[in-house]
């Protein structure tokens, strides 16, 4: 193992919620969206469909009026 976060383990460790779709830079065909909420931020975890389904970005967005731009 390469020290990759992969989404098994991600997954396994910690509470998440399943999103429809990703931010708009992230290719759909590519990747997947998972969302946790830490620290007054919702972080979105985006992880690769190929192999193991490594972690590919993380983005936090502020928990406002405007959240979840995509």
């Amino acid at each position: 193992m390469d020290g990759a976060l992969t989404y098994k383990i991600f997954e396994a460790s910690i509470e998440l919620v399943d999103l429809a779709g990703c931010p708009a830079q992230f290719d759909p065909d590519v990747v997947f969206c998972r969302m946790t909420l830490a620290s007054d931020l919702a972080h979105v975890f985006a992880f690769i469909f190929d192999g193991d389904q490594p972690l590919h970005a993380v983005n936090s967005y502020e928990l406002d009026d405007g959240f979840l731009p995509f």
